[in-house]
């Protein structure tokens, strides 16, 4: 099997993160091309700029628009890495001019809600499978952790902080989505603080959301501080650090205290949990072709996603008064 893939934006995350990077797999089109069941057909962007280097770097056809690109090739993979304003009528377009087997999108999906259905139905009408890119879904350290917390190594009842900035749809859904395949489906959300609105459409608020046996705090930092992106779960067993946005990820296992009978703490000695966060675009590619191959992978689906912001819009509608 191989694939031929065309990738609609060639910034940062479609081409621009790992270009001068050698041990990295950061960006769409490296991570394609890493693959031997794909091969890259073409580029899109608007920028001349974008396009050259492309061109120089992938040795394959750069085009100004979607339009121009599909008069001359017709993909089996589309990858759409355009800023979240244009994915629905990108999407449109593709689907007017293209069959491809696979749709992956940039994360979220869209800041309106009702866009984001008709995405989802548009793909489903035309047997488009749709993914959406969160890549820490697709790393080793997720998936052990899942593990931990289904065989009871994690045990509940749990309580957790997470670290997030640059909005609640556009970063706090990474981190949203995580929760949601460790531990399930929302029960409740209750905002604390309002905090700020950052575009016409994305909001910063401090909230509490309740999953069973679960209870999470999300806190909105301010990235033009700096970035700061960590989850720490508390629970019965012990405690679970995620920190650097998942490059680093540890657990501390509760132990009886040596020196205090009926005392018990976290033990003194971290147990690593290894990731591949340096990989995390090649890890979802990875996943993309086990899924073709018949194999269990781990990736965020359209319906997913569609759940995702169903919950996240929940949260918005009440920091703007509408029930």
């Amino acid at each position: 099997m191989e694939l031929s893939v065309v990738i609609v934006g060639l910034g940062a995350i479609g081409m621009g993160y790992d270009l001068d990077s050698t041990d990295t797999i950061s960006t769409h089109a490296k991570a394609f091309q890493a693959h031997s069941d794909f091969y890259l057909v073409a580029g899109i962007d608007c920028n001349i700029e974008n396009r050259r280097i492309f061109e120089e770097k992938y040795k394959c056809r750069s085009f100004s628009s979607i339009d121009s690109a599909l008069s001359k090739v017709q993909p089996d993979v589309v990858v759409i890495a355009t800023p979240t304003k244009v994915h629905c009528s990108n999407i449109k377009e593709i689907l007017r001019k293209s069959k491809p087997v696979i749709i992956l999108c940039e994360k979220p999906l869209s800041y309106n809600l009702n866009e984001a259905k008709e995405i989802v139905l548009l793909c489903a009408d035309n047997n488009v499978k749709l993914f959406l890119n969160y890549i820490r879904r697709s790393d080793p350290s997720v998936k052990k952790i899942k593990k931990m917390i289904d065989t009871g190594v994690m045990h509940k009842p749990i309580k957790g902080v997470v670290w997030y900035s640059k909005g609640l749809l556009h970063n706090g859904s990474h981190f949203y989505d995580l929760l949601k395949f460790w531990f399930g489906s929302l029960i409740s959300s209750k905002v604390i603080n309002s905090g700020r609105m950052i575009n016409d459409f994305d909001f910063e608020p401090d909230i509490n959301i309740e999953f069973s046996g679960v209870s999470i705090y999300f806190l909105a930092a301010n990235e033009e501080f700096y970035s700061h992106y960590t989850i720490e779960l508390v629970t019965s067993t012990g405690r679970l650090r995620y920190d650097e946005g998942g490059n680093k990820v540890s657990w501390n296992q509760s132990v009886n205290s040596a020196s205090v009978p009926g005392y018990k703490f976290l033990s003194n000695t971290s147990k690593i949990i290894p990731t591949n966060m340096n990989y995390y675009q090649l890890n979802i590619v990875n996943s993309i072709s086990d899924l073709l191959n018949g194999k269990d992978a781990e990736i965020c689906s359209a319906n997913d996603e569609l759940q995702t912001m169903i919950d996240l819009h929940s949260i918005i509608n009440k920091l703007k008064g509408i029930n």
